[in-house]
């Protein structure tokens, strides 16, 4: 067991050096965008509670940046030993201090394969026979009846402890002989009124669609039901109903009829007369001052403004031009902007539990939660604290109680250079911030990163709501 003293007379350089000898791998902490200088104290950098930090080798790369955000305000990242490139959330601490040198993503998946972590649920929903929520608590009983125990969508260390918490919840009277696993099938059944899961599942979801929509009603103008905050001011968005996609031919905008839908290979026949439609797009490439979304030269100054936001400008898709399935009409729609995709991922109320890895469909991508998600009783398995797609797998039926629900699914697009596809970066999409380098920037997972700009890549638009 690790233990790091956290006061606001620590200095960066001290943190860094104690995780360092610790793990072997390398701490870096920042300062906003910008890593933090050694001298700085943590004092300086926000520093929210004073206190003892204590994690087992054990845990995981993505719980422990998780952790010091939620309990300590602190933004940081794990590096392997050489710095030569970030951990993966996957990975252990101890792990993270063994990657070798010029490690690859390949190299690190390898070894996630091989751990076993204290902070993953290791069973798939899949394996699950009794399952039963009550208000933030879901209760999940496997076929090997093990019990396991969710609150707000996080796995309680304590699985009997927060059984506990339930029946007292419930006015459930719990005989102090009972195991975990006896006291968790009782609760299962009080909770569900002596059925099993599967049934009460059923029988809930139907009678939840006699009084909701169907997700193709909240859909019909293009807009997905969830809000989002995206600023300290508590403006709001919604997002589009699916990436954004583009026939040369007909020179027709339109949203993809489901999120987890990409063109992939196709995205190659781009030209100015195709008859097809491609989702990959060059940055500010709106058709605006002669930036057309056909355009493939690896010369940036054919793409957007040579320097500046396209936030608000003709350059954005969304303000330039209509959306024949988003209201048909040109400025209802605008692409996110850096700060408040940052603000979505880290600063709204509860973030870090409102987003998570996923496959929706066969499709790998993540999942982005509305800031009243937690506020719905949710019917299905969902492990927040997972650190790969394969954990939370859903199928069209699961997925479309998730949409219902406001749920953004934001899929691995990869990307497109001139017409070769696919090319990298499966995670990014383009955002209407620019960096003084040159760049344009985009989302890179829970943050944003740069990319140049002739690179092709997705695009999810959202729309300022009340």
């Amino acid at each position: 067991m690790a233990t790091f003293n956290l006061t606001k007379s620590t200095t960066v350089a001290t943190l860094k050096e104690l995780f360092n000898t610790e793990f072997g791998a390398k701490l870096r902490i920042y300062s906003g965008r910008s890593q933090a200088e050694d001298s700085a104290t943590l004092g300086e950098l926000g520093l929210t509670n004073e206190g003892k930090f204590e994690c087992r080798a054990s845990l995981t790369v993505g719980s422990f940046i998780e952790r010091m955000l939620s309990e300590y305000g602190l933004k940081v990242k794990i590096y392997t030993p050489d710095e030569w490139v970030a951990v993966l959330d996957g990975l252990t601490l101890e792990s993270a201090g063994k990657v070798k040198k010029n490690a690859v993503k390949a190299d690190m998946e390898s070894m996630i394969a091989y751990q076993r972590t204290d902070d993953v649920v290791e069973t798939a929903f899949a394996d699950i026979k009794k399952s039963a929520t009550y208000g933030d608590y879901t209760i999940n009983i496997t076929s090997n009846n093990r019990v396991t125990v969710l609150k707000g969508g996080v796995a309680c260390d304590n699985a009997k402890g927060a059984l506990r918490e339930v029946a007292a919840l419930v006015g459930f009277e719990v005989d102090a002989a009972w195991t975990t696993q006896q006291l968790g099938s009782k609760l299962v059944d009080v909770i569900n009124n002596g059925e099993t899961a599967s049934n009460v599942e059923a029988a809930k979801a139907a009678e939840e669609a006699k009084t909701q929509p169907a997700p193709e009603t909240t859909k019909s103008n293009g807009e997905l039901p969830g809000r989002f905050t995206i600023n300290s001011k508590g403006a709001k968005v919604c997002f589009s109903r699916g990436m954004l996609q583009f026939n040369p031919a007909k020179y027709e905008f339109r949203f993809a009829e489901n999120q987890y839908d990409i063109i992939g290979k196709d995205n190659e026949k781009i030209a100015p007369n195709y008859d097809g439609w491609i989702d990959l797009f060059g940055w500010g490439t709106s058709g605006y001052m002669g930036c057309q979304p056909t355009e493939v030269s690896e010369n940036d100054s054919d793409y957007g403004p040579a320097e500046g936001d396209i936030a608000g400008t003709n350059y954005d898709w969304g303000v330039y031009n209509p959306i024949t399935n988003g209201g048909n009409k040109e400025g209802l729609w605008r692409t996110p902007t850096s700060d408040e995709w940052d603000y979505i991922m880290w600063n709204r109320p509860n973030a870090t539990k409102l987003r998570v890895k996923a496959t929706v469909c066969g499709m790998n991508g993540y999942m982005i939660m509305p800031d009243d998600f937690w506020n719905n009783r949710l019917r299905i398995p969902l492990d927040i604290t997972a650190t790969d797609c394969s954990v939370n797998q859903y199928t069209t039926e699961q997925w479309n109680q998730l949409e219902a629900l406001g749920v953004v699914f934001m899929p691995t697009t990869r990307s497109r250079k001139g017409k070769k596809y696919p090319y990298i970066y499966a995670w990014r999409t383009w955002l209407a911030s620019w960096d003084a380098g040159g760049y344009g920037q985009v989302t890179n997972m829970e943050v944003y990163g740069y990319q140049k700009k002739y690179f092709g890549l997705g695009v999810r638009l959202i729309k300022d709501v009340k």
